[in-house]
This record gives C-alpha cells, structure tokens and sequence, in this order.
C-alpha cells in the first residue's frame, strides 16, 4: 500500500500509456496489500475460526471485485482517475478496506487486555504486550481516517482537494507513521521504558 499510493498520485500526474501503467501497477499494490491485511488479521489472531475465514472471503472478494472495477475504467476510459466518478465505486474500495482495520483493531485490542492480565501475574513479554497495543491503534488510525473519506465521498467533497479532508487524512497518516516506527522500529529509549516495572499493569 505504501508503494501503490505514491504511484497512484503519479498516475494522476502523467499521461498517456505512462499514466495507465502506473494506475494499473498501483490499483493492484492497494488492493493485494489490503487483501493481506485479512489474510495477516486471520492468520495471527483467529487461524481456526469459521467466521473469520469466512470474512476474510468476503473482504478478499470485495476487494477482487474492486480491482477488476477499476482495471476495466483504466482499459475503456479516455483518462485514469484516482477516484471512481461513482460513489458506490469509491465506497466499494473504502468498505473492504474500513472493515479489515476495524477488525485487526479489535482483535489487537482483545489481545492486549489478555496479555495486561498476564504481565499482572508476571507472565508474558512486556514489549509484545505493548506491541499488540500499538497495532490496535496503528488500525484504528486507518479506520479512522478511512470513515473520514468515506463521509466526504458520500456528501461529495473532492478528497484529494479538499484541505480539511486532507488535513485529517494526513494527521491520521502521521500517527500511523509513528506509531509503525514505535512497533516495529523502536527507540532503545523507548524499548526500555515498555520493558521497565513501571509499565507493567496491577490487578
């Protein structure tokens, strides 16, 4: 997804064969990196439960769906477009994407109050505990900034022209962005802290 925004703002920018190339490479980078999305929440948090291989089925199809959507606009239409005129199109690219991070929010969330329990009894890894809380807030500031375009869409403001949309979007990307680096590239600073007594939760 961090490849296919970028190139899809190019996209946006060139023109002719460049511009549909560029489209096409970054319409199947979103789409196949927010179809792992689901594949990765399953994987980690419910790898044996009916329900969730069944909603990720529906959020792969979803998004398949949307992928051959807008393949189709970038081989018939005179021009690539960003965003799809139609709004059920963009809400059909949105929808999938608003459900996988709620549900890899909640299932984080769940499973830092388990392993909150656990570091109360002694047991468990402190950065692991805090790393499930980072991921949980890491979804919701996409889902959050996912609802604030799906709103903008439906009443019919330019997402990608409007500044206060545009404000949000990327104040929700921002904390993304730190939150990413607090998880997966912390500081040893604060690597020591989480790993500190004083972090660990009491009963």
């Amino acid at each position: 997804v961090g490849l296919g925004y970028p190139l899809m703002i190019a996209a946006d920018r060139a023109e002719g064969l460049a511009a549909r190339l560029l489209f096409v490479v970054s319409v199947v980078a979103v789409n196949g990196g927010f179809a792992f999305l689901y594949l990765f929440t399953r994987r980690v948090f419910r790898p044996d439960a009916g329900w969730a291989r069944a909603l990720t089925a529906v959020g792969l199809l979803t998004l398949g769906v949307n992928l051959a959507i807008r393949l189709f606009e970038a081989a018939t239409q005179p021009t690539v477009k960003i965003a799809s005129d139609a709004v059920g199109n963009t809400l059909l690219q949105i929808g999938p994407v608003l459900l996988g991070y709620c549900w890899s929010s909640a299932e984080s969330f769940h499973f830092y109050g388990m392993m909150r329990r656990r570091l109360a009894l002694g047991l468990g890894d402190p950065v692991v505990c805090n790393r499930f809380l980072l991921w949980a807030a890491i979804s919701l500031a996409v889902a959050v900034g996912t609802l604030i375009n799906a709103v903008a869409v439906v009443q019919g403001v330019d997402v990608f022209g409007n500044p206060f949309v545009l404000l949000a979007s990327s104040t929700t990307g921002l904390t993304q962005a730190v939150l990413l680096v607090l998880a997966f590239m912390p500081p040893r600073a604060y690597r020591k802290w989480v790993s500190s007594a004083a972090w660990i939760p009491t009963i």
